[in-house]
């Protein structure tokens, strides 16, 4: 923030002095003239010893001091004299100007504590000065004593309504006490607060709307913030910040109403998220744009809605069938044309709750053909192969990539691969064991190493989630590891065993390394699910396992690089060293 400026000079004289004297007050006036105050200050100091009873040598000495911007002498020299001459108006005056000079010198360079110090003795002084006011509200704010600035910045305000500089310092606090009272629970202060700021704030600083439009988005006053974007967008059409701003606005809007399960707003809200984000091509820290997060961002909240009316693994009853329903047909209107894969694969995922198995496959593979148009796919590599080692050792029955019967192998995930242990046969469970009353431990995979195929950082993890029973009637969550690469892709290790991942989010893992065991939690029987995501998370990619042997009717073949179990609703046997 800026300080209030230094009024002109006016120059003290007297007019008969002894002659000495009135050399000095020649070097006074010719100093002020020609501003060279470095010399008018070696004269003056000269001057206080030869005479020191004259009080305004001192205060043109502290005025020179403050001029020549050595603010430390101007207030060591006041400080000594303010209360010798308590009959001159313009000592006070000219120490003003030096606790006012040095705090704000402070402050410019950070030292907010010391501002802070400087103008509290500045305003124990002078209580009524607009600079003072000013200086000493401001330093309170950064000292984050926003109560207390707003205390102080209120009253310079009061006195001083045509001060730019003090309206504008207590905009500001108000902002920032805003948030402090918001973070301590009261929403209503907060709101209140954050309204003063902005009536008070310089509309033709784009700062202030950009600042007003994030704090509605933090006090969830999405739908004021989201008003007045048109305003701000038309005033600072290329203002970065405000963008943003509106796009996280429309983006936390968007996330309270799927949280509410309000999709009919939901879907609006991802329709506005999406054509707002276009108003700029810029990109994200993420390496997406902020429209390619917006479609990210749609995709994975019409996800999680049909999930929460209705889990892929049952069927509808009547209610969510007509929820689901409902649901789709607010999305088809008006749809952007990106999100036309995002409707093809809702309407699969409809379909096969309805147990409409062939048509809802026709339905993922058309989700699948339209998400490989999208302008960022190649960018992204959504068809770009993998190639990997198998992440288990043994003998593995592996199933279900590119499957047309199991919904988390089809289409937009077509690409996933379901790894079970196995024995040199292929059975999955213990000989004399029936499947549907078998016991974990009955499995030869349950418990078997994870391994990791790539170096990556864990992304997301959950440990703690029990394992359910073989075949059990309905399913928790399950325990996953998802693994970030160097070049975004996510390696998606679900349904492992509890307790089994010894890392936690933000660990490096080395290729090679366990990553937990396989386990049953939200399974119907112990597996690995395994895929490889783009990092925007909307497609699987081609997986390629190399160097692992496949084994039918007894004969076994090295492949260097293939998909064991494609389009294969049974299994195929392979091994791994």
């Amino acid at each position: 923030m800026k300080k209030s400026l230094i009024p002109l000079l006016l120059i003290i004289t007297i007019n008969i002095h002894a002659a000495e004297k009135s050399e000095y007050y020649s070097i006074i006036e010719k100093t002020y003239q020609n501003k060279k105050y470095s010399e008018g200050i070696t004269s003056l100091e000269k001057a206080i010893k030869e005479y020191p009873d004259e009080a305004n040598f001192y205060s043109n000495l502290i005025f020179m001091y403050c001029y020549d911007k050595r603010f430390s002498d101007a207030v060591k020299l006041g400080s000594s004299v303010i209360n010798r001459f308590p009959d001159n108006k313009y000592i006070p005056e000219s120490y003003r100007w030096g606790l006012a000079g040095l705090g704000w010198e402070k402050f410019n360079s950070k030292d907010f504590a010391g501002s802070l110090k400087i103008f509290k003795s500045a305003y124990d002084l002078f209580p009524e000065e607009k600079d003072v006011l000013n200086g000493y509200g401001s330093a309170l704010r950064e000292n984050k004593k926003y109560n207390d600035a707003v205390e102080i910045l209120e009253k310079g305000y009061k006195r001083f309504p045509e001060d730019r500089y003090i309206k504008e310092n207590l905009s500001w606090s108000y902002y920032h006490l805003s948030e402090q009272v918001h973070k301590n629970g009261d929403f209503a202060k907060g709101e209140i607060l954050l309204k003063k700021f902005f009536e008070l704030g310089d509309k033709n600083n784009p700062d202030v709307w950009a600042s007003y439009l994030y704090r509605c988005r933090g006090l969830e006053l999405y739908d004021e913030g989201i008003a007045l974007l048109p305003e701000a967008r038309k005033r600072f059409k290329d203002h970065v910040e405000i963008y943003k701003a509106g796009y996280w606005l429309h983006w936390n809007y968007t996330y309270d109403r799927k949280k509410y399960v309000e999709y009919r707003d939901m879907i609006s809200g991802i329709k506005d998220l999406c054509r707002y984000s276009e108003e700029m091509d810029l990109a994200h820290e993420s390496g997406m744009s902020y429209h390619h997060m917006a479609v990210s961002i749609a995709h994975i909240y019409i996800f999680d809605m049909i999930e929460r009316i209705c889990p892929y693994w049952k069927k509808f009853n009547d209610d969510e069938k007509k929820k689901s329903y409902g649901l789709l047909e607010n999305f088809k209107k008006n749809i952007p044309v990106e999100l036309k894969f995002i409707e093809h694969n809702l309407t699969g995922m409809i379909l096969y709750r309805e147990n409409r198995v062939n048509e809802s496959y026709a339905e993922f593979e058309a989700a699948y053909r339209e998400a490989l148009k999208l302008p960022f796919a190649g960018k992204f590599k959504y068809s770009e192969p993998v190639y990997i080692e198998v992440p288990m050792k043994g003998y593995i029955a592996s199933t279900a990539v590119e499957s047309r019967k199991y919904i988390t192998h089809m289409g937009l995930n077509r690409n996933c691969y379901d790894l079970f242990g196995a024995d040199e046969a292929g059975n999955q469970v213990k000989k004399g064991v029936d499947p549907y009353r078998s016991k974990l431990g009955d499995w030869y995979g349950f418990g078997t190493s994870i391994y990791s195929p790539v170096d990556g950082v864990v992304h997301e993890m959950e440990n703690d989630n029990n394992d359910d029973i073989p075949f059990p009637r309905s399913m928790k969550r399950g325990n996953f590891v998802y693994l970030k690469t160097e070049d975004g892709s996510i390696f998606n290790f679900y349904h492992l065993k509890k307790g089994s991942v010894k890392f936690k989010k933000g660990d490096k893992i080395r290729k090679g390394a366990v990553i937990g065991e396989l386990g049953n939690s939200a399974s119907t029987s112990p597996h690995l699910h395994f895929g490889v995501y783009s990092a925007d998370w909307i497609v699987s990619r081609p997986v390629y396992f190399i160097n692992y042997t496949s084994i039918k009717d007894g004969k076994r073949v090295f492949i260097k690089n293939g998909k064991p179990g494609i389009d294969n609703e049974n299994y195929e046997l392979i091994e791994v060293k």
